[in-house]
Order: C-alpha cells, then structure tokens, then sequence
C-alpha cells in the first residue's frame, strides 16, 4: 500500500553509525515510508495499527533492489534479515514472523533518543 507524504528522520538518527550501511537505511526508510498511516487497516485477515507494515523477505528483496553498474542486483535474504536485527537491536523497529511474513511496527524515534544511536 502506497502512502503519499514524506517521512521525517531525524538528523542523529541519518547521522548515526547504524546508516552507515546501505541496506539498514534503505529497509529504515522503506518501513518507515510504507507504515499505516491510521489504525484499522485490513490486511489479509489481519488489522494493522498505525506504524505497522506486513511484508515477506522476497517481497523486500524485490522492493530494494539497486543498480551495481549496469545490471540489477539484490541484496541476499540474510543481509536483509540481518539489517531487520540490527534495526530491531536499537530500537527501531519491531519484527513478528506471521503467515505473510512479517509484521514490520515502526517505532517512534526522535532526536533525544536518537542520542544512543550515535
């Protein structure tokens, strides 16, 4: 589901040694900019609340590919599982395995706590 807007980051957080790989601010930013705007969403039987995003590795896979010169590359399902713990390990996000996949919540972060990240 597409949401229109655009998500704040806040400066600590973009600035932080989390960032400094690709693939943790690329999958930050996804989640972040993908996350239910409003409580109640239905999804596949399931109700989202706000911040909440449903979403399989493959899918993530596909959604954050990149060019490496001049062909289309991927990232690996475990450098993507590994991104998504790390992200979980500072408080980020949240990951809940369901029959989908998972159960991204974005959580809230703001420049105080964005502190410890540095």
């Amino acid at each position: 589901m597409m949401t229109d807007g655009w998500t704040k980051c806040p400066r600590k957080l973009r600035r932080s040694e989390l960032f400094h790989r690709a693939e943790d601010f690329r999958l930050y930013g996804l989640l972040a900019s993908e996350a239910m705007v409003k409580d109640g969403v239905k999804c596949g039987g399931m109700v989202l609340r706000k911040g909440q995003y449903v979403r399989s590795i493959s899918y993530l896979r596909e959604d954050l590919w990149f060019y490496n010169g001049q062909k289309k590359e991927y990232y690996h399902s475990s450098k993507i599982k590994r991104a998504i713990k790390r992200l979980e390990t500072h408080g980020l996000i949240k990951a809940v395995a369901c029959r989908y996949g998972f159960i991204f919540t974005v959580l809230p972060v703001d420049d105080k706590e964005a502190d410890g990240l540095a």
